[in-house]
């Protein structure tokens, strides 16, 4: 698994298919204005997870994992990957 900045619109498409399914809000996500993370697996996004800078603050949102890829650290991973571009 390779964890990398969202670089394709079909990336950002699974992205919010993920927060939909898990019924996290997407509505306001800005690809312009968050730095977003995916976890990639295979062809497919196996989890995300979105930084917002404000200032001199950083605001973690929308970590989520698909089902089928939980409970291997993903989130964990992905969390400590935005820490690190923050």
């Amino acid at each position: 698994m390779n964890i990398q900045r969202l670089t394709t619109r079909e990336e950002f498409t699974q992205v919010i298919q993920l927060l939909a399914e898990a019924k996290l809000p997407y509505e306001d996500l800005d690809q312009l204005k968050a730095t977003i993370l995916v976890a990639i697996e295979g062809n497919e996004v196996a989890g995300a997870g979105a930084l917002e800078i404000y200032g001199e603050s950083g605001l973690i949102r929308s970590v989520c994992v698909a089902p089928a890829h939980r409970n291997r650290s993903i989130a964990t991973r992905v969390t400590e990957a935005l820490k690190n571009v923050a």
